[in-house]
């Protein structure tokens, strides 16, 4: 399924659990990266990103970010933020948008 089906769907499942989930307190976290150091850049990633945290917090979410083109230490500060908030939350999103590369067995999110 192309990305900005993915990404439609999500806000389109956010919009109509909306009104049922107004008293619950609800945590997001969402990184957007375009830009890559040795991968090649993406062009729609951080606009996602941006697109998204809007809606999110119209939807009352308390939104971490958009996090853009972070740093490795930015991108565990903001993991570690979403941590401490998530306590006491009733519900939490995590949003990546970027490359996930494999590295001999390894996950990378960030280079």
């Amino acid at each position: 399924m192309p990305r900005h089906r993915v990404l439609l769907a999500l806000v389109a499942l956010l919009m109509l659990s909306a009104p049922a989930l107004a008293q619950e307190r609800r945590v997001a976290l969402v990184i957007g990266t375009d830009c890559y150091h040795n991968i090649a850049p993406l062009t729609n990633a951080v606009r996602d990103a941006r697109a998204l945290a809007t809606r999110l917090t119209a939807l009352g979410f308390e939104v971490i970010g958009p996090v853009v083109d972070p740093t490795r230490q930015e991108f565990v500060n903001a993991l570690e933020q979403f941590d401490n908030r998530l306590r006491g939350a009733d519900a939490g999103l995590f949003f990546f948008a970027g490359h996930a590369v494999e590295i001999s067995n390894r996950n990378i999110l960030w280079d």
